[in-house]
């Protein structure tokens, strides 16, 4: 037998996802900080198995790595683009920890670095998922580097000689 509203009253309406949001931007810095750093997600791992809390281990190739690892940044993504303050405090959690799938986000990710040294610092781990010493992807990377630059050499102002 279920308990029974009485007909003249019903339960409270959940409050509009606005409100929330406006709640939240009310937090001070200190504390929106650590709930960014919350969605940040794990680098995805170099080896093909996982070692679960159980102590067993689990499979986990490269692309269901990937895939988690993707899920998790378009969350922090999503948090970064509800208002502009929220990107400050989150966007450079948005390089912390990156993943190269294939050649072009390879050159991708040089090219901005170089284009925007701001971000440098913000990147902690790079997790590259294609042999950068394979010959088949040495030449996609140039190919790549003469789609996205037209073949032009860039400047280096950060790399410094002995």
């Amino acid at each position: 037998m279920t308990p029974s509203v009485p007909t003249g009253s019903r339960p409270p309406a959940p409050a509009p996802l606005t409100r929330f949001c406006r709640s939240l931007e009310r937090l001070p810095n200190e504390l929106l900080q650590p709930i960014a750093e919350g969605l940040v997600p794990a680098r995805p791992l170099t080896t093909r198995f996982a070692l679960r809390p159980s102590g067993t281990w689990e499979f986990r190739d490269a692309a269901h790595q990937r895939a988690d690892w993707l899920a998790g940044h378009d969350n922090l993504l999503a948090f970064t683009q509800t208002s502009q303050r929220m990107a400050a405090v989150a966007k450079p959690l948005l390089y912390h920890t990156l993943v190269i799938p294939t050649p072009r986000a390879l050159v991708t990710l040089f090219l901005r670095v170089n284009g925007r040294p701001e971000i440098r610092p913000w990147i902690r781990s790079i997790t590259c998922l294609v042999n950068i010493a394979g010959v088949e992807t040495v030449s996609e990377v140039h190919r790549e580097w003469q789609r996205q630059t037209g073949g032009r050499a860039i400047d280096q102002p950060w790399r410094t000689t002995c």
